[in-house]
């Protein structure tokens, strides 16, 4: 038994408004399913979306439309997607691509992520794979983009958006701080759009930006020597390191290391580098010595019980301490 939240358990909570254990899409501990703030929001007239970095049957965006009991069966929420009322998804496809004809057979304009003239008055799926730039630190088919084209295809009728970026818990998992910093900078870039649209009509728009759980336990162990500017300069995400490692495996292994992440290894660390055994273990030394020397450090490689920060516009409805569940109860009742 888990005693940190994971993601379908925590997305369920803040959609729903009721905890419930892990593994759980939709339903509490007892298998009740109560609204979504989505499905809420479309019972009331509104127009919904569902965007997400990842596949829309992932379990963080299946929280917004799904209720099953196993957040792996992504055949099942495959199904449940392409049956829902939701009127614009954008994601990285489904976990069973097999599945997408029946998005289309079900009344979705199943569309690449770059078109623009999107049919009027039809559901839509913008199948998105992600591609980050890491030369200009943004991405490709971003979310700050589709977030755009979201609202402009709402027309100014009135809508709820649920959105999620998975860059960062994935970043998280993998202690790979660089990938880290620039899923933050993108999803600032996103936040941004929807902070504009938030002051463009402050008297009827509502904008919660949260977590649903910190991951990989980054903390900050030497405040006064922290350079964060080690983490903007590696070359790429984590695993590119490592493939290269596998590649050559005959060349030393701190050199590579060093040119990757533009970092100096002193003798100590390059002799430790060289005794490990294989590349994913030299893979994980390198970044956590590059890590030290940025004056950070992770300490775990799942979801942790850390709090998140919270931020609301356009109520006073929350009071600290805030419960993750408030939120769903919360947005509903403002919804009806």
């Amino acid at each position: 038994l888990k005693k940190t939240t994971d993601s379908a358990a925590s997305g369920t909570a803040i959609s729903t408004g009721h905890k419930t254990i892990n593994g759980y899409v939709g339903l509490t501990a007892d298998k009740q399913h109560f609204p979504s703030i989505i499905e809420t929001a479309k019972e009331n007239g509104y127009k919904t979306a569902v965007l997400t970095t990842v596949p829309i049957t992932d379990a963080t965006p299946a929280t917004a439309y799904a209720a099953h009991s196993n957040r792996e069966d992504t055949a099942t929420l495959a199904k449940i997607a392409a049956t829902s009322n939701i009127d614009f998804f954008v994601g990285n496809g489904l976990h069973d691509m097999q599945y997408l004809p029946k998005m289309s057979e079900n009344g979705y304009a199943v569309l690449p992520c770059y078109s623009e003239n999107l049919p009027p008055n039809q559901k839509i799926f913008l199948n998105c794979p992600l591609k980050m730039n890491w030369q200009t630190h943004h991405a490709e088919n971003s979310l700050s983009k589709n977030l755009e084209k979201v609202i402009k295809y709402f027309d100014e009728k009135p809508f709820t958006i649920w959105l999620e970026t998975e860059e960062t818990d994935n970043a998280g998992h993998d202690h790979d701080a660089g990938y880290l910093y620039r899923a933050a900078m993108e999803f600032d870039n996103t936040v941004q759009v929807a902070l504009d649209f938030y002051n463009q009509h402050p008297e009827d728009t509502l904008l919660i930006v949260l977590s649903d759980h910190e991951t990989g336990g980054l903390q900050l162990f030497d405040l006064g020597k922290a350079n964060p500017e080690l983490i903007v300069a590696q070359q790429g995400p984590k695993e590119e390191l490592l493939f290269r490692f596998k590649d050559s495996e005959s060349v030393n292994w701190a050199t590579l290391a060093e040119q990757f992440l533009n970092i100096t290894l002193d003798d100590k660390e390059k002799k430790q580098l060289q005794q490990i055994e294989t590349p994913a273990d030299a893979t994980n030394a390198a970044f956590a010595m590059r890590d030290k020397k940025a004056g950070f450090r992770y300490t775990n490689p799942w979801h942790t019980n850390a709090k998140v920060p919270l931020y609301v516009s356009g109520t006073d409805s929350f009071s600290a301490p805030v419960e993750n569940s408030d939120i769903g109860a919360v947005v509903k009742e403002l919804i009806q």
